[in-house]
């Protein structure tokens, strides 16, 4: 009896490390789809599972059934972790992937205890065939668990959103600053250097931030003390993430494309101050005058509210005078080409926009 039952415990453990691999893999190829490993659920050294069925159907001696079973699992598992493909990234192990694994790691618990069950009551050779047929199937096991879980997240990602909008309408004094289009990451980073100069900020490290992750980082770091939170939104999760800080005290929108989107500037939110390159804007001057929810910069053109003059290049780059329209003030700047050049003023507008003064801009984008 005592050597059924070593034989039974090390069997059991066996099963375990083809099954436990088998499911991390496959939820690895749920959570990054455009990564190929772990893409196929069956291996052929899985064939290998037969055997123990073959000692169940060949043999009446517990130790052959469990010492072949546990054989099996054994090579399965040595092959599968030998032969596994190098992923370019680990699995992160986001609150669904912790949920998901708990729903497939608590059925396989279960079926655990059953097939104890089974060998203690009824026979070895059935609880053999029964931890046999659950090592196959650990790919319909997970999606069995994804189905399961599916409405459970949806209930958990309303109401994280639910939260960052009623944590957002405790803070009216707050201001939102969101970027996208081309070289977003870039311009985020200008105008977080440049607001530090006088806010308490928040920037989101996300540059592929969707509406689900941009209410995450609200809830779990935005605090009473922060004046601007900044964020890089995901092209196509713009409307989405916007739909969040309707809830904020103030909105700005800085958008670094070539072309503004036709519409984009009727659709935002009255609060919102959308900050854009005013060659990228298909109004005239005097329209551009009359919507006092927009701030514009240009390196080539002076009725943009923060524009560059006095351009002058060398080998090196250019230098150039920030200026603000209506105002003398300006100060001299060195970029190491147009492009960058553009990404300072957009960070000035930002910073304008935002109620620094001139004086504090210069400071700021001196340094």
């Amino acid at each position: 009896m005592i050597t059924t039952i070593t034989f039974f415990a090390i069997a059991l453990t066996a099963w375990i490390l083809p099954v436990t691999f088998k499911i991390k893999r496959i939820i690895y190829r749920r959570a990054e789809p455009d990564n190929r490993a772990g893409a196929k659920t069956f291996s052929p050294v899985e064939i290998l599972y037969v055997l123990p069925v073959l000692a169940v159907l060949l043999s009446n001696e517990p130790a052959v059934m469990f010492g072949t079973a546990a054989a099996a699992f054994l090579t399965v598992f040595g092959v599968l972790f030998a032969s596994r493909p190098k992923a370019s990234d680990k699995l992160v192990y986001t609150p669904e992937i912790q949920r998901l694994l708990g729903i497939t790691y608590a059925a396989y618990w279960l079926i655990a205890i059953l097939g104890v069950y089974i060998g203690g009551t009824y026979s070895v050779g059935a609880a053999v065939v029964w931890l046999t047929v659950f090592a196959v199937l650990p790919p319909a096991l997970v999606k069995t668990a994804g189905w399961i879980n599916d409405p459970i997240e949806k209930k958990v990602q309303q109401r994280t959103v639910e939260d960052a909008e009623r944590l957002l309408g405790t803070m009216p004094e707050l201001t939102v600053v969101t970027a996208y289009g081309s070289r977003s990451a870039e311009l985020l980073r200008n105008v977080s250097e440049v607001l530090a100069e006088r806010f308490q900020l928040l920037a989101s490290s996300s540059s592929d931030a969707t509406k689900l992750e941009t209410a995450r980082i609200i809830n779990k770091q935005l605090k009473s003390h922060h004046d601007i939170f900044l964020t890089e939104i995901k092209t196509g999760e713009e409307q989405a993430v916007q739909e969040i800080f309707q809830a904020a005290g103030r909105q700005i929108l800085i958008y670094s494309g070539e072309k503004l989107p036709e519409n984009m500037y009727e659709s935002i939110p009255e609060k919102t101050v959308l900050i854009a390159d005013r060659n990228s804007l298909q109004i005239s001057p005097e329209e551009a005058e009359e919507k006092s929810r927009l701030v514009t910069f240009a390196l080539d053109r002076q009725d943009a509210d923060i524009y560059a003059e006095d351009v002058e290049k060398d080998t090196r780059g250019i230098y150039f005078a920030v200026k603000q329209k209506g105002h003398d003030q300006s100060f001299s700047v060195y970029s190491d080409g147009r492009e960058t050049a553009s990404l300072v003023l957009a960070a000035a507008a930002a910073a304008l926009a935002s109620g620094m003064t001139f004086a504090e801009i210069e400071k700021a984008i001196k340094k």
